[in-house]
């Protein structure tokens, strides 16, 4: 009887202490597991003081001069598949251009691809700023010139996409859980009357000119000449 309640004893006890450190690792999994990032602000955290809202209204300017946006993909994507221009050179000069010359595209080519990413990306930066923006302690007239000038580079970023790829998911806001991330696919004229809103909403706030430290930001005009041609595609002639 002794060995038995001995062995009852142990096994209560052994499963005691196993029930207590399930409990315990999966209370430290939880707290050890739920970090903030780490290295880097969080959108959260970054959005405090006017130099905050300057540097991320800055960052979709800066993201025009990648290789995604204006470079090859972007000739690729534009340019040789219309008939204003051919890739030239010699043929094993960026060979893979001939595909768009001779519309030899295939889902797997990469410069498809990287353009769309890269408009992504830009659609991406640009509703940090439109969001959280908005909510900073600055000098009201700048915020607001802010909030325009990302609305212009969303509207081209998506104007971009629909004369490439026809309707594509509308993200307007800054994606916070996986359904947002991967919305259904839009109309084209759904995707048209988003640009054509932040367009007019842009035109409304920008000025006409900056001075010498801002020039090569969005202008009145630039978001006019931007909406006028997505009128146009619509052949909404009459606006």
């Amino acid at each position: 009887m002794k060995n038995n309640l001995f062995t009852s004893r142990r096994f209560w006890c052994t499963g005691t202490v196993a029930a207590a450190l399930a409990v315990g690792l999966t209370s430290s999994c939880g707290k050890f597991l739920d970090v903030a990032p780490q290295g880097q602000p969080t959108s959260q955290q970054f959005f405090q003081t006017q130099a905050d809202a300057t540097a991320a209204v800055n960052a979709p300017y800066g993201k025009l001069r990648e290789w995604n946006l204006t470079a090859f993909n972007w000739l690729a994507v534009t340019t040789l598949t219309s008939d204003d221009a051919e890739k030239g050179s010699v043929t094993g000069d960026a060979e893979f251009l001939n595909n768009f010359t001779f519309f030899r595209i295939t889902p797997t080519e990469g410069s498809v691809q990287g353009y769309w990413d890269g408009q992504y990306q830009q659609i991406n930066l640009c509703n940090q700023v439109i969001q959280n923006v908005p909510g900073v302690n600055m000098d009201a007239t700048l915020r607001g010139r802010y909030v325009g000038e990302a609305q212009f580079l969303r509207a081209l970023a998506y104007f971009n996409l629909v004369r490439a790829y026809g309707g594509v998911p509308l993200l307007l806001k800054v994606a916070e859980t996986s359904e947002e991330l991967n919305p259904t696919r839009a109309t084209r004229d759904e995707v048209y009357t988003a640009i054509i809103n932040d367009a007019t909403a842009a035109a409304a706030v920008l000025p006409a000119a900056y001075g010498a430290s801002d020039v090569g930001r969005a202008t009145k005009g630039a978001a006019l000449s931007l909406l006028a041609k997505a009128q146009l595609y619509q052949k909404n002639y009459a606006a």
